[in-house]
């Protein structure tokens, strides 16, 4: 297997895009000295991606600090060169202009799965984007599905992406060991991932405070002090929650009931298939026969996995902020039962969420000003057309069997219960599960029960978009805009209209 950074390497950069972001955010010549000291001894290969930035700032200083109005001279960040000494000419450095700086890694769509590929993740493309762009976007996520599925293995390549002080993963816990962790009291944790949640809902302390966390709220709690001479307050907050649950297990049943914490998270399905099961089988023969040999040239690197890490490290400290003119126009084309639903109150926050997590991960090749960048019609369009069936999941809380369930029925076709059961192979119980999710579904309105066992599917309920409505309805919002920056992401969405079309 290719080389992964050690947690080292990896705070390293996490702590290399966070000074940039700060130097790209408030420029001053001290910081961009200071910074400049920095990484020259720190990691010189960093400093050279640093370099570009610190000479803009150089030349042209968006505001004084303090420091500066102050008059006291400033180290320099790089000699003048002076007609007293034109021998030194030769030893100092170019200028910026003449420097060969090292173009800054971007990777695309097929990196994403090219790197879940290498964490043994098999298939699941729409939910590996998904993911990286939830986490991106910084939305709460549960991935739901049939135990042994795969919902794990997505959540343990996720976290191989990420930089390691950002995230704390949660297998087991009671409320007290929570409050002792002092990276959860100190609010360093970006990402807190719980891996089987059906663990938590048998603490009920602890899944109130997941419930709080999810919301935004941060839990406390009161405790006498170590000598007895009055009381200290613990507090604990996170950024981000993800968790895995299987939804077989006997707590599934207080957790479909449970409407608090339905509609505070965005829930992921994993495939079910029968094809994805010989898939996976397929797949994990094939490395061990190998025994686990290294990737065909056609896949990432090991400098190219490790350049991912990096390059998702500098995403999460967000040095963009993310504005989307599109997409209230892309609401009001949903249908009206989905639209007009209660938990689109909050749904349609981790949908934009998504689409914030697309654009940071693609931010180079989009339209702004500053640290702005605009999401444009990919942005959404890929996000809303990876998985049709995210919205109507998620609104009606529809299961991984369920929807498998009504995606192998034909329109207006009739179906026995025997057929229904025979579609879903691969796991125990089949026929309970088929029947719970058939009632499910009739509740819902999506099939019909015309004979005793036989049923009909009623309607489709994937989402579709008129994307060049879209564009037209919001060219408003990009007549606000400063002229240069309006026909930069015109001239971009109309490119992509006719890439789509």
């Amino acid at each position: 297997m290719c080389p992964m950074m050690s947690p080292a390497v990896k705070q390293q950069y996490y702590e290399f895009y966070q000074d940039q972001e700060r130097l790209l955010s408030s420029p001053s010549l001290e910081l961009a000295a200071q910074l400049e000291r920095k990484w020259k001894k720190l990691e010189p290969s960093l400093y050279r991606v640093l370099q570009e930035d610190i000479e803009r700032v150089r030349h042209q200083p968006a505001e004084l600090s303090p420091v500066e109005k102050s008059g006291k001279p400033l180290p320099t960040i790089r000699p003048a060169l002076t007609a007293e000494k034109p021998a030194m000419k030769k030893l100092l450095p170019a200028p910026a202009a003449q420097q060969q700086v090292p173009p800054l890694y971007q990777p695309t769509v097929n990196d994403i799965s090219l790197f879940f590929d290498r964490q043994g993740v098999v298939g699941e493309e729409a939910t590996r984007q998904l993911l990286l762009y939830a986490a991106l976007g910084k939305v709460h996520v549960g991935i739901e599905s049939l135990p042994g599925c795969g919902k794990t293995t997505l959540l343990f390549a996720l976290k191989e992406a990420l930089p390691p002080p950002s995230y704390k993963l949660l297998q087991q816990a009671s409320e007290k060991a929570l409050f002792n962790d002092p990276d959860l009291r100190r609010g360093k944790i970006d990402y807190l991932m719980i891996t089987e949640y059906q663990k938590v809902i048998a603490n009920p302390q602890v899944e109130e405070i997941v419930k709080n966390l999810a919301e935004g709220i941060s839990s406390t709690y009161i405790r006498t002090n170590s000598r007895r001479t009055g009381i200290e307050k613990l507090e604990i907050k996170v950024g981000t929650l993800l968790y895995t649950f299987a939804i077989t297990n006997k707590h599934a049943k207080s957790k479909e009931q449970d409407g608090e914490l339905a509609r505070r998270f965005l829930v992921l399905h994993t495939d079910i298939s029968k094809e994805q099961n010989e898939r996976v089988v397929d797949e994990k023969a094939l490395r061990r026969l190998q025994g686990e040999a290294e990737p065909d040239t056609t896949e990432l690197t090991g400098q190219e996995t490790t350049e991912f890490q990096q390059y998702i490290a500098r995403c999460v400290a967000r040095p963009y902020s993310v504005q989307n003119l599109f997409f209230p126009m892309i609401l009001r084309q949903l249908p009206e039962e989905l639209r007009q639903h209660a938990k689109m109150r909050t749904f349609e926050g981790y949908l934009q969420k998504l689409v914030t997590g697309s654009t940071l991960f693609h931010h180079a090749g989009r339209p702004g000003e500053g640290t702005i960048r605009y999401s444009t019609i990919s942005d959404n369009l890929r996000v809303l057309t990876l998985d049709p069936y995210l919205i109507p999941n998620n609104i009606h809380k529809i299961s991984a069997v369920e929807r498998a369930l009504f995606n192998s029925m034909e329109l207006g076709q009739e179906y026995s219960e025997e057929q229904l059961v025979e579609s879903l192979l691969g796991f125990d119980d089949r026929g309970a599960v088929v029947r719970k999710g058939m009632e499910r579904l009739q509740q819902l309105g999506y099939l019909k029960e015309i004979a005793p066992k036989a049923y009909l599917r009623e309607k489709a309920d994937h989402v579709m978009f008129d994307w060049e409505e879209v564009y037209e309805k919001s060219k408003q919002g990009l007549a606000d805009l400063p002229a240069a920056l309006a026909e930069r992401l015109q001239q971009c969405c109309q490119q992509e209209l006719e890439e789509l079309l």
